[in-house]
């Protein structure tokens, strides 16, 4: 007869563990920074190739 696996007996929650994300949040974190700054849209029909008549 096997049993079903049982968590371990903690007191602790899991929100109150170590490696919970909300204590290994970091807003300020690098990776966060875009590389380029945003682009206004100022393309226009007319900056794009038309297609040559048949």
């Amino acid at each position: 007869m096997t049993t079903a696996p049982r968590a371990p007996a903690t007191k602790e929650d899991d929100q109150q563990k170590s490696h919970t994300p909300d204590t290994l949040r970091n807003d300020d974190a690098r990776w966060k920074d875009k590389d380029m700054p945003e682009a206004e849209h100022t393309a226009r029909p007319q900056d794009y190739e038309r297609p040559k008549a048949p």
